[in-house]
């Protein structure tokens, strides 16, 4: 009985348990990597609401900037404004005011809803608003804003007009910020409420307890005051040496730069709820693999009952098989795939005993082929012929003819009686054709001429031996009675491919005989076997079975054609690098 080889792998059972081991330190890593990623979540929620502050400061300035700019030309250099101040004329005014209300209009379009634009004469005490009145604003709260602003205005003499930063206007309906310049008796001003300019940080998601407050320059809140009295939060004085993110209490706390030089915007977080989402879905993951383990574990209890046990009965039974002809019927393994796979396996069987039949019936075929390929080689007449030959230069005393012939002769036949291999270099081939071919120029006289070119580097393709002079030797014995010279050449070139320029060579062996019959061309050229006459035609059937057998399907090929000016032409076409699977 043969030794059976003990595989080096691992049983299922096994497996299962080096998982089970290598759980635990998968769910503390697990632990371990939630803990960084809940930190690194906080740093980076802190740094993107950090990044939005920043952003929303930036707009707000650059948009109060551009209000500046645009009331400074407005008062100064736009006659329409100053006619609608300073004009009595009532046609004029009404021209003026449509002129100033479309130029707002079209000014104000770029910014976000809540900037109000005012303008106001002081000699005239003529105050108009460009732009509409907020819906959300009162008769009474109108009142209040205006007498603040007109009151403001009246002391003109008190504040700068070319400063860059708004001003707070606390009021009992709320906060607002306004900006104003002047020329002489003429001012242009804008404002907004509090409420409006927090509006877009509103839209962050804060969590259900996250809000915004304004604070002023000296850490008094200016909206949101009630809210942060009751939640103890304070905010010091603004210098550049404050905390951006700070922590008071069970809240999160990130502070604005100074925005439009007179309030800091602050973003207060309900720290809990900041990481509630994040802490849920860490503690999702955790209880996922826990699950998973006990799963894994449950499953391996389940799986050395019901299924690794009727696995190591089937493998037992594998272990039973050896290379006899008789096929096993293996035992019950209680489950439907593994009984499934002892009906595969046994018709698997069978088939690879089919297969080892057609190979063994293949490789006697091909013994029987290359017997009577060496068969057709040895032939006594030719043989004969060749000492017939001696014998008569002999008698004509041609005594270097004799030498030649006799050498050519001797490694003629060395070559075929010294070459067992399946492939030989094109180069060796060549040159047992040029020794046949000049045995037949030795037997003919100048009634026969041979040609024989190879492209360079073609040599050293490597083919089967003897397949050219199968052809060749066929071109001689049909192609003429020799009453006429007879001229057979033999040209080798590389073939190529639309991938590999040297993917094969294509051999073509040309003679100026009578060429191939209409019926044995048909043959030759619908893959028949050409039937024997008298010992002939055995030749290139064994030729085709040899191309056949040593080469894969489609990988050679060979045609066979007359030529137009007289003459058989056979193409043989061998691929440039053989797999030698014999």
């Amino acid at each position: 009985m043969k030794k059976r080889h003990r595989s080096n792998g691992y049983s299922i059972d096994y497996i299962i348990k080096a998982l089970i081991i290598f759980l635990l330190p998968v769910v503390l890593l697990d632990i371990v990597i939630s803990v960084y990623v809940i930190h690194s979540l906080r740093e980076q929620t802190v740094r993107s609401l950090q990044d939005t502050t920043s952003l929303y400061v930036s707009q707000i300035d650059t948009a109060h900037i551009s209000i500046n700019k645009y009331l400074m030309r407005r008062l100064t250099k736009n006659p329409d404004f100053k006619t609608v101040l300073e004009t009595n004329d009532p046609l004029e005014l009404i021209q003026a005011s449509e002129k100033v209300h479309q130029d707002v209009e079209t000014f104000m379009e770029s910014f976000d809803p809540g900037y109000q634009i005012f303008i106001y004469n002081q000699r005239y005490q003529r105050l108009l608003r460009p732009t509409e009145i907020f819906h959300d604003l009162t008769a009474s709260e109108v009142d209040e804003i205006n007498a603040y602003l007109i009151s403001y205005m009246e002391k003109s003499y008190d504040f700068s007009s070319y400063s860059d930063a708004w001003e707070i206007m606390d009021l009992s309906s709320g906060i607002y910020f306004f900006k104003i310049f002047h020329s002489g008796d003429n001012f242009a001003g804008c404002f907004i409420s509090a409420d409006n300019i927090v509006a877009p940080l509103e839209g962050i998601n804060m969590g259900k307890d996250g809000y915004v407050a304004l604070t002023a320059k000296n850490g008094l809140p200016l909206t949101q005051t009630q809210r942060l009295e009751k939640e103890n939060i304070h905010f010091e004085k603004y210098t550049d040496n404050n905390e951006k993110v700070s922590i008071q209490g069970s809240h999160f706390i990130i502070s604005g730069d100074l925005t439009m030089g007179v309030f800091h915007p602050q973003i207060i977080l309900n720290k809990r709820q900041v990481y509630e989402q994040i802490i849920m879905l860490q503690f999702i993951l955790v209880s996922a693999v826990l699950l998973i383990a006990a799963i894994l574990f449950s499953s391996m209890i389940y799986m050395k009952k019901k299924v690794l046990s009727p696995i190591k009965t089937f493998s037992e039974n594998l272990s039973h098989f050896d290379d006899s002809t008789e096929i096993i019927d293996f035992k019950n393994t209680q489950l439907i795939e593994l009984e499934q796979a002892n009906l595969q396996f046994k018709n698997l069987m069978r088939q690879i005993k089919k297969l080892k039949i057609d190979i063994y019936e293949k490789e006697l075929e091909k013994q029987k082929t290359l017997m009577n390929y060496l068969q057709l080689q040895i032939r006594p007449h030719f043989f004969l012929n060749c000492l017939n030959t001696i014998y008569s230069m002999a008698q004509t005393q041609l005594y270097e003819e004799i030498m030649k012939m006799s050498m050519i002769t001797s490694n003629y036949f060395r070559y075929i009686f010294q070459n067992p291999q399946d492939f030989v270099p094109l180069k060796e081939e060549l040159k047992h054709i040029d020794n046949y071919m000049e045995i037949q120029k030795l037997r003919y006289g100048e009634w026969f001429h041979y040609e024989i070119f190879a492209e360079k580097g073609t040599e050293s393709v490597e083919v089967l031996p003897i397949l050219l002079q199968t052809f060749i030797e066929n071109s001689i014995k049909h192609a003429s009675d020799f009453d006429e010279t007879i001229t057979i050449k033999t040209e080798i070139h590389w073939s190529a491919s639309s991938t590999n320029p040297h993917a094969n060579i294509q051999i073509q062996i040309t003679d100026t005989g009578t060429g191939f019959s209409s019926d044995v061309l048909y043959e030759l050229n619908h893959a028949q076997s050409l039937q024997p006459v008298d010992g002939h035609r055995i030749g290139i059937t064994n030729a085709i079975k040899r191309l056949h057998l040593f080469y894969e399907k489609d990988e050679a090929a060979i045609t066979f054609s007359n030529l137009a000016h007289g003459g058989a032409c056979v193409t043989i076409l061998l691929p440039a690098a053989k797999n030698k699977n014999f």
